[in-house]
């Protein structure tokens, strides 16, 4: 009777050990801090200065003290602190009504413990004040990451230039 039972203990404890290895695998980590990254840029119509600071929060929680941006078209490269790199994004986003966001087709790649690569193709829907319908652009962006204490922090972000309005460069 016991080994009847024993069995099927064996074997379920056995998938629930391959799944949490699975689920808390630092690819599939990524993965969800992504999608939560995606939901965080997006900017609906009517934000409210409060929804845009807490989005604002949890992306700060995903940047390096240091990024780097670079688009290598316009030969920019600089390193920007924390704060002026959030600036940046939310003068970037002020400039549109709305703004959807989807990242999608990430290739992660982990050369070394704490570190990462993501490429990953960011579909955007810009909506400029008075535009009824955007098209829906595709953009390929790298971003380099490093494993903090509790989540993976952006440190380099290769952008390219349809990306950025030379406007929003210093």
């Amino acid at each position: 009777m016991h080994k009847k039972l024993l069995i099927p203990a064996i074997v379920m404890a056995l998938v629930l050990a391959g799944w949490l290895c699975y689920y808390f695998s630092d690819e599939m980590v990524i993965r969800r801090q992504f999608a939560e990254l995606a939901q965080d840029l997006a900017k609906e119509e009517q934000e409210q200065p409060l929804q845009m600071a807490l989005k604002m929060g949890r992306i700060k929680t995903m940047l390096a003290t240091t990024c780097q941006a670079t688009v290598p078209e316009k030969g920019y490269t600089e390193e920007l602190e924390q704060g002026l790199a959030l600036q940046y994004l939310i003068y970037y986003r002020s400039r549109y009504t709305r703004l959807t966001v989807q990242l999608e087709e990430l290739q992660i790649t982990i050369p070394a413990k704490g570190q990462a690569v993501v490429q990953v193709t960011a579909r955007l829907q810009r909506h400029l004040p008075g535009q009824v319908d955007a098209p829906m652009e595709s953009h390929r962006v790298e971003l380099s990451l490093l494993k903090g204490d509790q989540r993976w922090l952006i440190q380099k972000a290769v952008l390219p230039a349809s990306l950025i309005n030379e406007n929003a460069l210093p």
